[in-house]
């Protein structure tokens, strides 16, 4: 899949604020607008800096958590930071997995959570 906005792949896709407005869009289920900006019933909120922060990357690990995901994240020696997310349907013996690398661990979650809500 590609993002909508500047039409990069998932894996291609840098930590940019592009990157967090798809992320905001598909994954944590938010409206946004031009400027960065989602909206809710009461006011206009920034779009958190999901690609480059840890501690708004951790609000999108955690929304997954939320839907039932498995998150397992970790810095392999030879490839470095990684995100990969197992689900199991219950009527399904199979089990989803995504995997993303990135240069940075909120890349990687970004990524892989981009896969996992674009399937």
């Amino acid at each position: 899949m590609n993002c909508p906005h500047c039409n990069n792949p998932i894996d291609e896709h840098e930590a940019t604020r592009c990157l967090d407005t798809w992320v905001a869009d598909v994954v944590m289920g938010y409206t946004t607008s031009p400027g960065l900006l989602w909206t809710s019933r009461k006011s206009d909120h920034r779009v958190p800096k999901y690609s480059t922060e840890i501690e708004e990357a951790w609000e999108v690990a955690n929304a997954l958590v939320g839907m039932n995901w498995k998150v397992f994240i970790g810095i392999d020696m030879k490839d470095g930071n990684y995100c990969r997310l197992e689900w199991h349907d219950p009527f399904d013996p199979k089990w989803n997995q995504f995997m993303a690398r990135g240069t940075n661990a909120p890349l990687a979650i970004c990524r892989a959570a981009l896969k996992a809500k674009s399937k």
